[in-house]
């Protein structure tokens, strides 16, 4: 149906309809370069955000200077690790393997305060979270318009059901002789 047509059997809400449709219809078309354009921000930021992270970590070949203690409401190992850095002792509490023992060689990533930190994450982690934000704005707009076309033919649907009733209850009197 166009909501141009000039048939007189269509009605005001009928092209109402129709329009509004097309309109969403259109409006959904072109959330996919928007959403496009959201995942590479997305991903842009996420990007230099890991690199800015990881530039600020080293690998540290450390001795570990007492027995490992299990920490069972961690489910890991850790010891107090020491190792040196431009001519300074340094130590601290770092995880360790299950298997370590005191003066085995391990390696520990050290974050820039000197506390232990992850191991840097890789950039390619920052495509999942592009690809789920253009997905999200993309799953976001084509359900709206979904439901907005679902909702207008539902009101639509109930309007002409109830012209129908009205006029068929109009037919329906009985006739008087």
């Amino acid at each position: 149906m166009r909501p141009w047509n000039t048939n007189p059997l269509m009605h005001a809400h009928m092209r109402f309809e129709t329009l509004a449709v097309a309109l969403l219809l259109l409006a959904s078309i072109i959330a996919v370069p928007i959403a496009g354009a959201v995942g590479t921000a997305a991903y842009s930021g996420m990007r230099t955000r890991i690199l800015t992270d990881n530039a600020t970590k080293i690998l540290a070949s450390v001795t570990i200077a007492d027995d490992p203690v299990h920490l069972k409401s961690e489910r890991r190992f850790q010891a107090t690790v020491r190792w040196y850095q431009d001519g300074q002792d340094n130590t601290l509490i770092a995880p360790v393997p299950h298997t370590a023992e005191r003066g085995q060689q391990v390696t520990v990533w050290i974050g820039a305060d000197g506390t232990p930190v992850d191991p840097p994450r890789q950039t390619s982690d920052a495509v999942l979270d592009g690809l789920g934000a253009g997905i999200a704005v993309l799953c976001g707009t084509w359900f709206t318009a979904t439901l907005l076309i679902w909702c207008g033919r539902l009101l639509g649907d109930h309007r002409r059901r109830t012209a129908w009733a009205a006029e068929w209850q109009q037919l329906n009197h009985p006739t008087t002789q």
